[in-house]
């Protein structure tokens, strides 16, 4: 694999574990903006509804990445001729079981060097 694919790869790897602190922020974010909002007049700030909207876009793709994920790995492990038939099994049910932990784990084993 090319170095800019293993980049890409790693931050796509880290991005829903780097989301979740995202989404408690924006979450908290938008609550006091809501709240901040005259009862009387609930539209004062159109920037909340394009900010809801785009939240909501960016929850829409990390949910679809989270589960593109661990497909794209096991996918990857049974491509990688290095590994043996024990090896590919053991990686496939914990990519399935276990998910974005595991893509961590062959994030990096994919960016270490060929002869390791």
């Amino acid at each position: 694999m090319k170095k800019s694919t293993k980049l890409l790869i790693g931050v796509a790897t880290l991005w829903p574990i780097a989301y979740l602190f995202v989404f408690i922020i924006v979450a908290m974010l938008l609550f006091f903006a809501a709240a901040g909002t005259n009862s009387s007049n609930p539209g004062a700030s159109p920037l909340f509804g394009v900010g809801f909207a785009a939240f909501m876009l960016l929850h829409f793709f990390t949910i679809l990445e989270s589960l593109a994920l661990p497909v794209f790995y096991v996918k990857r492990v049974f491509k990688t001729e290095q590994l043996d038939q024990n090896l590919k099994i053991m990686w496939t049910l914990l990519s399935l079981y276990f998910g974005i932990s595991t893509s961590g784990e062959m994030a990096l084993a994919d960016s270490l060097p060929e002869h390791l």
